[in-house]
């Protein structure tokens, strides 16, 4: 959906129909890629709600939480201990992983569940952990992961 900020009115709405669980969204070269959080694959949309892709595999099983980096997409996998960045020309190829330097206290053990946001500049991933009430910011040039 797009909003018009000065009146709040809807503009564009994306009906998501065709997914069976709606978990992140991301907006990469001008289309939104949606995950399907139940089946573990991505949708790309126009901006006229036009399916352009659909059953885009990433490199984790499950992705939830999205971010875009240039025209990769970092992901919150569910079932696995790292934010991953997957490729979308060639279906999902592996690109980079930060470890997750936080775990979910009601998460799938021992892979420690999700973020509940994130997002991506130029001074690299951003992600909420929900345990410790705090933003932080991630870095795989890190040796650690964690931006100081």
């Amino acid at each position: 959906m797009r909003v018009d900020p000065q009146t709040g009115a809807c503009l564009t709405e994306l009906p998501l129909d065709c997914l069976n669980h709606a978990g992140g969204v991301a907006a990469v070269d001008g289309h939104a890629w949606v995950a399907d959080s139940f089946f573990g694959h991505l949708f790309c949309f126009d901006s006229d709600g036009q399916v352009l892709r659909d059953h885009v595999s990433l490199a984790g099983p499950l992705p939830v939480g999205l971010a875009a980096d240039g025209e990769t997409l970092w992901h919150d996998d569910l079932w696995v201990p790292f934010f991953i960045r997957s490729g979308l020309d060639h279906d999902g190829q592996f690109v980079d992983c930060i470890e997750k330097p936080f775990r979910e206290p009601f998460a799938p053990k021992p892979y420690g569940g999700v973020t509940r946001g994130m997002g991506h500049n130029d001074e690299g991933l951003w992600v909420i952990d929900r345990e410790h009430g705090r933003i932080i910011q991630l870095s795989p040039r890190d040796p650690d992961g964690v931006a100081a």
